[in-house]
């Protein structure tokens, strides 16, 4: 059975943390506190708080979900070291997604993973034609964002063991719809 993505739980100094990067983060007049994402970030890892998956999809090539490079690939091609990249700040949506999962509303996640339980033979879910009227249905009734809601999507789609095509398709479902 396919469990609904978790977000992970903050002790009060990562709380500290992830609240200083926010603000930090959300304030374009203030220089951005890559230490204090950094740091969070070390603590994380430290304790393997972050889903092995979730860390894959940022590493992984065979997980990208576009072209053939890694998340990580594409920092590093820029010139930055691993260091580099925890500390900048186009990296902060990233940490987001590692603490919060995808950003898609609960109710979504729920369902989404409902209708993969229903459909999971051996040990990934069988991609169905309900599930991407679902997921388009979402754009529209929830006026998801679109270029924000592929992302989300593909990632549900890898956390619920969906095989990296089938995630492909279901990002491609969201990018269909016209609004």
């Amino acid at each position: 059975m396919i469990g609904i993505p978790e977000k992970i739980g903050l002790n009060d100094d990562e709380k500290e943390l992830f609240k200083r990067v926010q603000d930090s983060y959300s304030n374009k007049n203030e220089r951005f506190d890559g230490k204090a994402m950094s740091g969070l970030f070390r603590l994380l890892d430290k304790r393997n708080a972050i889903p092995e998956i979730r860390i894959e999809i940022f590493e992984r090539s065979e997980l990208a979900e576009f072209g053939k490079k890694s998340i990580l690939d594409n920092f590093n091609s820029n010139g930055r070291s691993n260091e580099e990249v925890i500390e900048h700040p186009h990296f902060y949506p990233y940490l987001e997604y590692f603490i919060n999962g995808p950003s898609l509303p609960e109710n979504i996640i729920e369902e989404f993973v409902r209708m993969s339980n229903q459909n999971v033979f051996v040990e990934s879910p069988e991609l169905t034609d309900d599930i991407l009227k679902f997921v388009r249905s979402c754009i529209k009734k929830y006026r998801l964002e679109k270029n924000k809601a592929k992302s989300d999507f593909f990632r549900l789609a890898i956390e619920t063991r969906y095989s990296i095509n089938d995630s492909k398709h279901i990002r491609e479902a969201v990018t269909s719809v016209k609004v």
